[in-house]
């Protein structure tokens, strides 16, 4: 089994380029399947992936690092029932540490599955992030440059949105900070861009990586500036407007934490109609939308949203802003919004199960 383990910042699009991994792998008829992670419950990732009918499974409560036998488990689960010949294993955007935690303890119990680690970043939020950003406190910047210290392939997506100034900008900083780094430049919807990312990692070797030197402490402090925030909604508009209910609670929302000045790790949603769903995402590098929000099927009484958002605040605050948000639309939309379930959170402290280091 190949176990392609992606790491990378919030909403760095790691997803994407799973999802379109598997549509290519599955073409030549191979198996596959995806683990996912989040420090909490209902991930938009993994209710996306669920429905686009790929096999899925999730570990949750914890990162990767912090529960590793847990994350063992899932692999010889769906190695059992899916039998997949290519594995993809996609940590929660907040965790580092992945070498000393994940890879070094599956190269000594499970020796015959081969693991590339390929970390991803946004292209258009690289240089700023790299280079000190005032965006995140430093704890929080301090975990996103020990994610590329330790990378195998270092994955700059969305460079397809790069101008040639960017794209100057970004190779600059690569040939200052990570002159040795081996880095592709993804667009994760080219068909070409996925296959070379693929072969890429099928070639790297599988030697005994280096550890990262990592202050656990500063680690934690960054992990818990960060606000988590998970919901599940019902909404129902009596003039089968719940579609366009939709859209103005995702960009009253995303307004709401910009006009509030709160950086975002990423803000993520999952429309569900019954029948089909549609996934919209915010990120760090976000300063807008990228085009206005469609969703299928506009005439309907009744559809569900999922929320994550991850917010450089405290989730009493990030829980106050949605709740505010949801009551205006309710009153401007004539409409009913029903949470189903919801939590707000601060990760806890990073305790891996190993450390191999």
């Amino acid at each position: 089994m190949f176990i392609h383990l992606l790491g990378g910042f919030l909403g760095s699009g790691k997803t994407t380029a799973i999802q379109q991994a598997i549509q290519l792998l599955r073409q030549r008829g191979q198996n596959v399947g995806v683990i996912t992670n989040d420090q909490g419950t209902q991930l938009v990732d993994t209710h996306f992936l669920n429905g686009e009918h790929i096999p899925v499974t999730e570990v949750v409560g914890s990162c990767f690092c912090c529960n590793y036998p847990a994350f063992e488990n899932h692999i010889l689960q769906m190695e059992e029932q899916e039998k997949p010949k290519v594995l993809f294993a996609e940590s929660v955007g907040s965790c580092t540490d992945l070498v000393a935690t994940i890879m070094r303890p599956l190269q000594r119990f499970h020796p015959a599955k081969k693991v590339v680690l390929s970390v991803f970043a946004d292209a258009e939020a690289f240089p700023i992030l790299v280079q000190g950003s005032s965006l995140f406190k430093d704890s929080v910047n301090y975990i996103y440059k020990q994610q590329l210290e330790e990378a195998d392939i270092l994955v700059l997506s969305k460079s397809d949105r790069l101008s040639a100034y960017q794209r100057e900008k970004v190779e600059e900083v690569l040939a200052t900070h990570y002159p040795d780094k081996l880095v592709l430049f993804q667009n994760s919807y080219n068909g070409t861009h996925i296959e070379h990312w693929l072969h890429t990692a099928a070639g790297v070797p599988q030697t005994w990586r280096r550890a990262l030197q990592l202050d656990y402490e500063r680690y934690g402090i960054g992990e818990a500036e960060l606000g988590w925030l998970n919901q599940r909604l019902r909404i129902q508009s009596k003039m089968q407007q719940a579609a366009q209910v939709t859209v103005q609670l995702i960009n009253a929302l995303y307004r709401s934490v910009q006009d509030a000045g709160l950086p975002i790790g990423h803000l993520k949603f999952l429309y569900h109609d019954g029948n089909q769903q549609q996934k919209i995402s915010f990120t760090a590098g976000s300063v807008k939308p990228a085009e206005p929000i469609s969703l299928p099927n506009s005439q309907l009484k009744e559809v569900e949203l999922l929320i994550n958002a991850r917010v450089q605040t405290g989730p009493e605050h990030l829980q106050q802003l949605v709740s505010e948000v949801v009551a205006r639309a309710e009153q401007k939309a004539n409409c009913s919004v029903e949470v189903l379930n919801q939590e707000a959170f601060i990760p806890g402290f990073p305790k891996p199960s190993y450390r191999m280091a």
